[in-house]
């Protein structure tokens, strides 16, 4: 793990061989970088913020589910696509018109729930499955954001927060598990 603390500027890393994840943080101003691989589970997630700009990819080979969201300032695309044993996909494609919208989707057997809003200042992301499911929730106001992802079996969990002043990380893991927690209070 290294950790660089420059006055406003902090950079986190962390790397861990065995359970084969990479973690990385960059603050500078409102420019953070979250990326996070695991090749046990086949997990990729990656959150670039610059400003408006956020991506958020979710590989899982296991279930066979992608979701990738682009947002732009108006513009914002939301694909999942479901293979198991009934080839079952869809594409999603959404431009926001006013200051908000939702999606709600709910499948039954082997069921997700992907709901997705968005106001003037934060959006919503949550995608649920069972048996081998996932949770996703990404939100932001003005002034911090919040990721969290779950997973069951082998799960791991990634937490980000950060207000105007100071920030948290934690991130666990089960049976070769770690945890990180990072607080910034004053600059």
């Amino acid at each position: 793990m290294v950790l660089f603390e420059t006055g406003a500027h902090i950079k986190l890393v962390l790397y861990q061989s065995e359970a084969q994840i990479k973690l990385v943080l960059k603050q500078s101003g409102e420019h953070i970088k979250l990326v996070l691989y695991q090749s046990g589970a086949h997990i990729k997630l990656v959150l670039h913020q610059s400003g408006a700009h956020k991506k958020l990819v979710l590989h899982q080979s296991g279930a066979h589910i992608k979701l990738v969201l682009h947002q732009s300032e108006t513009h914002i695309k939301l694909v999942l696509h479901e293979s198991g044993a009934h080839i079952n996909w869809f594409s999603i494609k959404l431009e926001r018109t006013s200051n908000w919208f939702s999606i709600n989707r709910e499948r039954t057997s082997n069921w997700f729930y992907i709901n997705l809003k968005r106001t003037s200042n934060w959006f919503y992301i949550n995608l649920e499955r069972t048996s081998i499911w996932f949770y996703i929730n990404l939100e932001r106001t003005s002034n911090w954001f919040y990721v969290n992802l779950k997973r069951t079996l082998n799960w791991f969990y990634i937490n980000i927060e950060r207000t105007s002043n100071w920030f948290s990380i934690n991130l666990e893991r089960t049976s070769i598990y770690f945890s990180i927690n990072l607080e910034l209070t004053s600059n």
